[in-house]
């Protein structure tokens, strides 16, 4: 499981929202109701139960199903199983690179400047702000050794 910074306000929230809803929930089915008043609050529940839990879930799940080469010409990134997704840069004509270091000794590398980075992590332009994986920027995510797959890239690039 992965933990960004983000998290410091996603699973408070996630919290508030998931336990609001299973009790305003709970209170519908107790009155008794109906049928649309009970179930309306499911797919918020849902959504509250993903913010919790369900998208480190899906992130863990997708990072198992990621593959990333630097080869002499191009850095690939390649999703396999659910959503499956082909990646493929041109080291000679590489957006910013941004190397980001984790306490446990891992890191993520980043390719795209700033303001792209920005609009992707949006909470209506991406998926990134939930669950990293599905960010539309291209990154090798928590890999072992970044600063020597960093320093790959950039020995590569300048040919």
């Amino acid at each position: 499981m992965m933990l960004r910074w983000i998290d410091l306000a996603l699973i408070p929230f996630g919290l508030f929202w998931t336990g609001s809803l299973l009790v305003a929930t709970a209170r519908a089915w107790e009155a008794g109701m109906g049928p649309v008043p009970q179930l309306l609050g499911l797919p918020f529940l849902a959504a509250g139960l993903y913010m919790l839990a369900g998208r480190f879930v899906v992130d863990r799940y997708l990072r198992r199903h990621l593959s990333y080469a630097v080869t002499d010409r191009r850095i690939l990134i390649v999703r396999d199983g659910l959503w499956p997704k082909r990646i493929s840069l041109d080291l000679a004509h590489l957006p910013e690179v941004e190397i980001k270091n984790h306490p446990d000794g891992t890191g993520t590398i980043v390719f795209g400047a700033p303001e792209l980075r920005t609009y992707n992590n949006n909470f209506g332009a991406g998926l990134g702000l939930w669950t990293p994986t599905l960010d539309a920027t291209p990154q090798f995510i928590g890999i072992p050794d970044p600063d020597a797959v960093y320093a790959l890239i950039e020995s590569r690039s300048r040919r």
